[in-house]
């Protein structure tokens, strides 16, 4: 999965995980603040309900103090004057906010009723009416009645001019057979409102199961209705209504008197507390997830800014682990991903300067070699080495071989590039004999060392070699010659040509390893020509030819080893150098003591090969040797 689909799915996760815990924090918050709120909405109705009462019962007061000042209505009712009582009472009725306007006279006898025309002339004795005459004053205050079963009235006693008493007026709000007012309750507050007149619902938004209206039942909770009606308290409570859990607040009402008359209800149920808690779950939740969703887009874009250039720098780094050094992988940009690309491409730089040292070495070497990884197979092998091994095809065409398979045929054959792999140890300077693909049997010098990465860890090896075959040839055929040399006492005049051959192939092999021995061959030559000189010589100097046999094998020996080395090297060519100084000092002594010189030129001169050189006895000197 790339980086880019991780963080998109990072991404959804993070919107399905803040959904959920909106929803989780949403239920719980909600849940305190639903129970929390639903109490402080009771509280505020039952503080509304009763500024609404007494807002009423003010307007009430006001309007029985214009009531008692209008001489012309109270002239009308102490003539018993119907018509216009029926038109002033109308008049106040439909101007003002009462439900119910009654006229009565000084007994308390209905003269007119504005709202039920049809029931005036009975006789009535309303609490407030009673309350009213009797005091002498306008009363306001609840009652109830048998049209209208509760209502908030006030009632005017009307005085004439001289103070007697003529007639009442009764005016009010009808709060139980409209049932607005606890309608409007409901409507304001989205709560449940019932007014009870002692324990029975006269008015209420309640209903049953089968919707119908729940007036005229009784509170069933006795000790709520205690609490408020015998003691007076407001009561907040968990309490079931038709079987309905609800959240409910009691109080109680009171007339003009001030005794508890009945309870105003408003309650909460359960139900729907939990059906708001859900919607408003469902809305924080909705609302929650389309921030979340709008948030996406910058996030989508934040991400594509990051993913786009990290896939522009992977499609580079890996065009360059294939190889393809001239990919850049730098950007401009100017944040971390801009830093880390150019970053990249330093090191890809210096990379390839090192890789083309590298390469520039590797090519520059002329040396047979072959190189593997750490698991023995072949990463590179030049063409002087398939050359020499024998076999055919290009370098590409054994990349990949194991080593065994290269150098034996076996797939399976261990070498000892795996031995040094497996041990870590180099080999240098191994002198074998081995067999080519092509049957040539080869005299080499090995030397295997392992790769190490910068870690010191081995990731591979590396063999090079030397071919010393036609060396241990040549060698092995001077040796040969030598050989024939004896050390006995042999005639000088049989062992000086054999001897002389054996030297001149060994002046022409110096000269074959370069200029730089030209000095070496001068003085083999010369010790050559000295050595031919001895053996002409008589008997005498026969004492000493077992100490210039000697001499010259040690030097034959030094030849030898500086021969073995491709190039010669200076240690033993400088031996090889001394010892023939040595030898000559030797031979110059000798003839010294026989008194006899020699020109120059002769012994500068070598014979013919094959040429016998003898004494003038006719006979070969013995103790010549190689």
């Amino acid at each position: 999965m790339s980086i880019g689909n991780k963080l998109m799915l990072l991404l959804g996760m993070c919107l399905i995980l803040i959904c959920l815990a909106l929803q989780g924090v949403a239920g719980w918050v909600l849940g305190d603040l639903g129970e929390g709120a639903a109490m402080v909405t009771l509280d505020s109705v039952k503080q509304a309900t009763e500024r609404e009462v007494a807002d009423i019962m003010y307007s009430l007061d006001r309007l029985g103090a214009l009531i008692e000042k209008d001489d012309r209505f109270i002239a009308a009712v102490a003539a018993r004057d119907i018509a216009k009582i029926m038109k002033f009472a109308t008049e106040y009725m439909n101007g003002l906010f009462v439900d119910m306007v009654t006229v009565m006279d000084k007994d308390a006898v209905v003269l007119f009723r504005v709202h039920n025309p049809g029931q005036s002339g009975d006789v009535r004795h309303s609490a407030n009416v009673d309350a009213a005459i009797k005091k002498g004053r306008r009363v306001v205050g609840f009652e109830s009645g048998k049209l209208i079963r509760l209502n908030l009235s006030v009632a005017i006693p009307l005085f004439n001019r001289e103070g007697e008493l003529v007639g009442s007026v009764a005016a009010g709000r009808d709060l139980s057979t409209k049932g607005d007012f606890v309608a409007e309750t409901k409507r304001i507050f989205d709560v449940e409102s019932t007014i009870f007149l002692k324990d029975e619902r006269v008015t209420t938004t309640l209903t049953d199961e089968r919707g119908k209206s729940a007036v005229g039942t009784k509170l069933g909770n006795l000790a709520i209705r205690d609490a408020v009606l015998l003691r007076g308290e407001t009561v907040f409570a968990d309490s079931p209504i038709l079987g309905v859990p609800y959240k409910t607040v009691y109080w109680p009402w009171r007339n003009s008197e001030g005794e508890v008359g009945g309870i105003f209800f408003a309650g909460k149920s359960k139900a729907s507390l939990e059906a708001a808690r859900l919607e408003n779950i469902k809305l924080v939740v909705i609302v929650g997830f389309a921030c979340c969703f709008l948030l996406s887009f910058p996030a989508t874009l934040i991400i594509r800014g990051i993913v786009d250039p990290m896939k522009e720098l992977e499609h580079g780094v890996g065009a360059v682990m294939l190889g393809d050094y001239s990919r850049r992988v730098a950007t401009e940009a100017k944040d971390e991903i801009g830093h880390l690309s150019r970053t990249f491409q330093s090191m890809i730089e210096q990379t390839k300067a090192r890789l083309g040292f590298a390469q520039s070495l590797q090519n520059s070497i002329t040396i047979p070699f072959v190189m593997v990884n750490s698991n023995g197979a072949v990463i590179d092998v030049n063409r002087q080495f398939l050359d020499l091994w024998g076999l055919t095809g290009t370098s590409e065409n054994h990349l990949g071989k194991t080593s065994g398979t290269l150098l034996y045929g076996k797939a399976m054959g261990r070498t000892m590039l795996d031995n040094v792999i497996a041990s870590g140890e180099p080999v240098h300077d191994v002198s074998v004999t081995r067999t080519n693909a092509k049957g040539a049997v080869l005299s080499l010098r090995i030397s295997v060392s392992p790769l190490l990465d910068l870690d010191g860890k081995c990731i591979g090896a590396c063999m090079f070699l030397v071919d010393e075959t036609a060396a241990h040839a040549e060698l092995a055929r001077v040796i040969a010659l030598n050989g024939r040399i004896t050390e006995s006492g042999a005639p000088v005049n049989e062992t000086a040509p054999r001897h002389e051959s054996a030297f001149f192939s060994l002046v022409e092999q110096f000269r074959m390893t370069g200029e730089n021995l030209d000095t070496i061959v001068q003085t083999i030559e010369e010790t050559v020509n000295a050595v031919r000189d001895i053996s002409m010589d008589t008997a005498r100097q026969a004492k000493v030819g077992a100490e210039l046999a000697k001499k010259m094998g040690e030097m034959l020996e030094m030849a030898g080893r500086a021969m073995a080395d491709t190039n010669g090297t200076e240690k033993a060519v400088a031996g090889l150098v001394e010892l023939s100084r040595d030898l000559k000092r030797t031979i110059d002594g000798l003839v010294a003591e026989t008194g006899e010189k020699r020109p120059k030129s002769e012994s500068r001169h070598l014979p013919p090969k094959g040429q016998e050189a003898g004494t003038p006895s006719g006979r070969r000197e013995p103790g010549m040797s190689g």
